[in-house]
């Protein structure tokens, strides 16, 4: 995000999906959505985590 210099407030993860940072549980793992938080509120899909 920082090198790409895209226009994003932040990133944000919904919910507390398995696998995700500090979520970890072992080899287990949901499939989640990385978003953008845009400035005017909106979201856009960064990455798919599988």
């Amino acid at each position: 995000m920082l090198a790409e210099r895209l226009e994003a407030m932040g990133l944000s993860v919904l919910g507390m999906p398995i696998g995700s940072p500090v979520m970890e549980m072992g080899n287990q793992r949901d499939v989640f959505y990385t978003l953008f938080v845009m400035g005017h509120g909106s979201t856009e899909v960064f990455r798919r985590q599988t």
